[in-house]
């Protein structure tokens, strides 16, 4: 029994010492940009696609809804009408760690996602799982909200299934650089969804983006496998 207790002891530790490099990694010579700078480079270049009608931005909970600038030329410093589509952050600002500042975590590109007015409001600050619904249409028929499946207890938010790894790996990202504890529930999940909703090169070209604006990286799009290294974020 002593010998279990000892190595256990030691495997927690070997976990520890991973999220304190991690952390250690992300946050050195990370660029805070402004929360408006945040934004036209959001619109403007990390989720800008093109189509016959222009140039156009999608919502992550929706996989019908676009958002197309009026103009067929390329944005530049547009930002959407944000009565229609606005900002959304992964891990909800009134969750964020007060040991670090605000600004920081509000701007953080690794966790931001263009997202319709209506369905971000709908989503509010709900953690994320998969759900039986409670009755009632969202503005995106794709994502969810209700209670996690086999647990009973709390309100989720099921986001739709194309976002779900990219949601994912984003969330352990802000996990471990802002040092704050995920949801036992909604952990259960997102490692689920970093498996079944493989990186793919959409994703990483989204994230050498980010990297090149903010001079951090995401290590669990660099190196997936990371994930099943840390045993609680």
């Amino acid at each position: 029994m002593m010998l279990f207790l000892t190595l256990s002891s030691t495997v927690a530790f070997a976990f520890v010492d991973l999220k304190e490099e991690l952390f250690e990694q992300m946050s050195q010579g990370q660029v805070s940009l402004s929360y408006s700078a945040a934004r036209v480079k959001l619109f403007n270049e990390l989720d800008l696609e093109k189509d016959a009608k222009g140039y156009f931005v999608k919502g992550v909970y929706c996989d019908d809804k676009f958002y197309h600038y009026t103009s067929r030329e390329r944005p530049g410093t547009k930002l959407p009408d944000g009565t229609i589509m606005n900002t959304e952050h992964s891990w909800p600002q009134s969750k964020f760690n007060r040991a670090f500042p605000t600004n920081t975590q509000k701007t953080d590109l690794h966790h931001l996602y263009p997202s319709f007015s209506k369905i971000n409001s709908q989503r509010g600050n709900y953690p994320f799982a998969e759900v039986s619904p409670q009755g009632g249409n969202l503005f995106c028929k794709m994502s969810q909200l209700g209670r996690a499946i086999n647990t009973g207890n709390g309100t989720y938010f099921e986001p739709s299934d194309d976002h779900k790894g990219n949601l994912a790996r984003s969330m352990f990202y802000f996990s471990a650089r802002y040092k704050l504890p995920l949801d036992p529930v909604q952990e259960y999940y997102l490692r689920q969804w970093h498996i079944l909703d493989p990186i793919d090169a959409k994703e990483k070209s989204r994230h050498e983006k980010i990297a090149n604006i903010q001079k951090n990286r995401n290590p669990f799009i660099d190196d997936p496998g990371l994930v099943n290294q840390i045993l609680d974020f």
